[in-house]
């Protein structure tokens, strides 16, 4: 069977990240597979299997995850999807690829929240753990199917442990794009409060075209294993909220209100090292902070009202 290696299936690709991936691969003259929830059962092999037989693709990348937000509170009767999607839909991709296409490059993306926090240390791939909820124990299970594909069937697998990457695909439930769409509300004439956690807490933010573009980067190398990818640096929601509201002329003081009982997750720090990443990619981020946050407003300051 001839392969076609400029072919790539993305799971998950209505989501910021295989959105992103998507523009990324088209431009570099790949043909996409798109998978996600209104085109395919990936918990059901019988639905993954044939994009792998036919599409014999180079790449795949599996985007496709459950998990809430810090302000969001998971049901109880929905914890099952955190393992349904974040790893039995894995499992069934990479079971489909050892049975059809075994050529095909698998990069997965698990989640920095794994890691214990700490207020100082840079945290890499050998960081101590703090698997405390079902969706980190979901995402750990599937980076050690990974490695189970890749150092007992053969399978190319790549992990992706990815700190916080912004864009203008985020949704809406995401802190960073609630900031970004009040900013835009205000300067159409909205008065009410934004109501956030605590601004004092701090986060490792990058750009998701940056981390997408690592993401590819790795496949493209032949880089197996796991990978911290990251902006090295931490920033708090303040910091945040100040470049977001500057922007548009405006002080987030008069605009913001902080309400600790906001927060149905403890925002722990978790800055990351990524220098493997660097070392084996020359990777680097382009975008910095600034710009990230500058580009997400922008983008819902020129959407129509």
């Amino acid at each position: 069977m001839n392969m076609v290696n400029d072919t790539a299936v993305i799971v998950g690709s209505g989501g910021q990240d295989g959105q992103i991936m998507r523009h990324l691969l088209e431009v570099k003259g790949f043909q996409c597979i798109e998978l996600n929830r209104g085109n395919c059962d990936i918990g059901d092999i019988n639905s993954v299997m044939p994009h792998f037989t036919s599409g014999q693709p180079k790449y795949l990348f599996y985007f496709a995850a459950h998990h809430t937000s810090a302000t969001e509170e998971q049901a109880v009767e929905h914890n099952r999807r955190y393992f349904d999607i974040n790893t039995v839909g894995l499992m069934n991709c990479l079971d489909a690829i050892k049975q059809a296409s075994p050529h095909t490059k698998t990069f997965f993306t698990s989640s920095s929240l794994i890691f214990q926090s700490h207020p100082t240390a840079r945290l890499n791939e050998y960081a101590a753990l703090a698997l405390n909820d079902l969706y980190c124990i979901s995402k750990y299970a599937s980076m050690k199917l990974c490695d189970y594909y890749r150092n007992q069937l053969g399978i190319s697998t790549t992990v992706g442990i990815m700190f916080n990457h912004e864009s203008r695909y985020r949704k809406s439930k995401f802190v960073s794009k609630k900031i970004a769409e009040y900013v835009a509300a205000v300067t159409r004439g909205y008065t009410g409060k934004l109501s956030l956690g605590d601004l004092n807490t701090v986060v490792d933010w990058g750009s998701a075209e940056d981390y997408m573009e690592a993401a590819y980067l790795l496949l493209r190398g032949d880089c197996t294993g796991d990978y911290v990818i990251s902006s090295g640096k931490g920033h708090s929601l303040r910091d945040f909220c100040d470049i977001a509201f500057s922007y548009a002329d405006l002080d987030y003081t008069n605009h913001v209100l902080e309400n600790h009982e906001n927060m149905k997750r403890v925002n722990h720090t978790r800055i990351g090292d990524n220098s493997k990443l660097r070392k084996e990619i020359d990777w680097n981020p382009k975008t910095s902070f600034e710009k990230m946050i500058q580009n997400m407003v922008e983008f819902e300051l020129k959407k129509k009202p």
